[in-house]
């Protein structure tokens, strides 16, 4: 007994295989970017119809079957939060978190810009100096200094707080 296959049996064993590999790979798509040819796939067969024919080129199923499947999803403009060194910013969120815990998150009440300028340079001093960790946070210095340089720069951003800065330093 022999069976032939024709176009819309090909086609119907087409979107079949594409949906198996869809549901294979689902879980794995959003850590592998170069299956996001299948995500897109796995996106149109969740909105056809139930058991509705869905266009799957040659050319995809190829890069889908071999694994040579490409994410070119543009980026541009966009921010990129995954170049932030995130072991280093944990460090800085403890400090913002025993600030939290221990001044009730007063520095957004705003204060004389110099307080924080003038913390940034003694906790880069102390860490020139070669100490590690600053005593009343149990936190790295550099931490807690660029802590305080993220207070300023929310400052700056939102008019918050005085700007006691020098007019004679300060450009125009």
């Amino acid at each position: 007994m022999s069976f032939e296959y024709g176009p819309a049996d090909q086609e119907a064993l087409e979107r079949r295989n594409a949906r198996a590999a869809a549901t294979l790979y689902a879980s794995t798509i959003e850590h592998h970017p170069t299956l996001a040819s299948l995500q897109r796939l796995e996106e149109r067969l969740r909105e056809a119809e139930p058991n509705a024919a869905v266009e799957v080129s040659t050319e995809e199923m190829d890069a889908i079957v071999s694994g040579q499947a490409v994410y070119n999803k543009p980026d541009a403009g966009k921010l990129r939060w995954d170049l932030l060194p995130n072991d280093a910013l944990e460090q800085v969120v403890g400090v913002l978190t025993v600030d939290a815990d221990t001044r009730k998150r007063d520095w957004e009440n705003g204060c004389e810009w110099h307080r924080p300028y003038a913390s940034t340079h003694r906790h880069l001093s102390a860490w020139w100096r070669g100490e590690r960790m600053d005593e009343g946070t149990r936190r790295p210095h550099l931490a807690c200094a660029i802590a305080q340089l993220l207070f300023l720069l929310a400052y700056e951003q939102r008019g918050h707080g005085i700007d006691d800065r020098s007019p004679n330093e300060v450009k125009p």
